[in-house]
């Protein structure tokens, strides 16, 4: 491990820039000096000082000497604190590549980079890079494009994590202890399962990053994993669609608000295709082909064709440039905002599941349009589709559902009971003599 002066790139005036260059292991990265840089004539320096020339030439050269040498040393000294505050937590000097990423972190409050670097700095840092791989192409849109966005809600989350626990979250803090304690939290604020577990995978990648930069050598979260019993969701569960009225009653409302009919309007797609919030803000007229929207799915990447209906249609008659992404909070608050408008969804409704033999009855809420979210849709495409006799395999095909398991988790059964109950055949009883 060294720190050198070196000077490189020569303009056509003859000056070039001054770098304190770090090497380690055969590799090494190059620090300018100075805020905005040092630049010297060529010849002006030895062993790393600059020094005093003869001629007139020399002149501006030698009245900056002073100024010049005292930048090197601020850089070489702020770049050995890095690395000793480094060594110090860590056992171990910093590559290169981790050395500029500390160098890059937010300065301390004199303004001069060393500080030490805290958990919440390098998380933003992760975000930078995330998102500058998505801009630039250089990750696979798919993976990287979620994996940025994933990172806000998981910052949301430890941060309120925080205040909850009264604790000041660091690298080494992440252990088998607190990932099941944060785990925990996330179930008690009514998290589902399944956004618990995206999210503690979205930590374990992050903390991966980390080790695999050289920033931390801890790596006991990786001993967690979540317990089975926080894995099963609970069964028999009364999911929730829209039946025919509420569906006709929705579709008729009346709304000046620009937003409010957008998200009326990708509900309305929704239910109409039966595709994840994830994939329906992505319609567009690129899409239509024979008559049909074929897409390839964010969260499986399955490639599904579904036959455009006259609810399609109309949804993409009145957003002929296709829909667009918008953030999901927003979207389920104005579903609920749209709910309340309609009259028949304020009946009673209380959803039962059964988590092995235990009963759970959910009383946090007991009005139908208080439990619309972004899921409804998809649910009230399948329910509506079994309704109207369309085969189990066909709706499968168009959901991309690959077993009947999960596919059951999203038909009502309760929805048309009385009208099928009414199909039934009254048969005359013979009159016994």
């Amino acid at each position: 491990m060294s720190l050198k002066v070196i000077t490189r790139n020569l303009d056509s005036k003859g000056f070039e820039n001054v770098y304190v260059q770090y090497a380690h292991n055969g590799t090494s990265k190059r620090f300018p000096v100075g805020e905005n840089g040092l630049k010297v004539q060529r010849g002006g320096m030895e062993d790393g000082r600059l020094v005093k020339c003869a001629g007139a030439a020399w002149k501006e050269h030698n009245a900056s000497i002073v100024d010049g040498n005292e930048a090197i040393d601020t850089t070489k000294s702020q770049l050995t604190r890095i690395i000793r505050r480094y060594s110090e937590d860590n056992g171990t000097v910093p590559t290169p590549e981790v050395l500029e990423e500390l160098w890059k972190a937010p300065k301390n409050a004199k303004g001069s980079p060393g500080a030490k670097v805290t958990f919440w700095q390098l998380f933003k840092d992760y975000e930078a890079v995330l998102k500058a791989k998505v801009k630039k192409g250089t990750d696979g849109h798919k993976d990287g494009y979620n994996t940025a966005r994933g990172l806000k809600p998981l910052g949301t989350l430890l941060l309120e994590f925080e205040r909850a626990h009264g604790i000041k979250l660091t690298l080494a803090s992440f252990d088998f202890a607190l990932m099941t304690r944060f785990n925990d939290f996330m179930l008690e604020q009514g998290h589902l399962n399944s956004t618990t577990k995206t999210r503690i995978a979205r930590l374990k990648a992050l903390l991966n990053y980390f080790v695999q930069m050289g920033v931390s050598k801890h790596v006991a979260f990786r001993e967690y994993k979540r317990d089975k019993t926080h894995k099963d969701a609970p069964k028999n569960q009364r999911i929730v669609a829209l039946n025919e009225q509420e569906l006709a009653e929705w579709l008729a409302l009346e709304l000046d608000c620009k937003h409010l009919r957008y998200a009326r309007a990708l509900f309305s797609l929704a239910c109409a295709t039966g595709l994840r919030f994830s994939d329906v803000t992505r319609v567009g007229p690129h899409c239509i082909n024979n008559d049909a929207i074929q897409i390839v799915t964010r969260k499986t990447g399955d490639t599904l064709t579904i036959p455009l209906n006259w609810l399609s249609r109309k949804v993409l008659a009145e957003y002929p440039d296709g829909m667009r992404a918008t953030d999901l909070g927003k979207y389920n608050a104005r579903l609920v905002a749209l709910g309340e408008m309609c009259p028949s969804l304020h009946n009673a409704f209380t959803r039962t599941a059964f988590s092995g033999n235990a009963r759970v009855v959910d009383e946090s809420k007991n009005r139908k349009y208080q439990y619309l979210s972004s899921h409804v849709g998809r649910k009230t495409f399948v329910t509506r589709c079994l309704m109207d006799g369309i085969p189990e395999f066909k709706i499968r095909r168009w959901t991309g559902h690959k077993n009947l398991e999960s596919f059951a988790r999203y038909v009502d059964n309760e929805i048309g009971e009385a009208d099928i109950m009414s199909r039934f055949k009254y048969v005359e009883l013979p009159k016994i003599s």
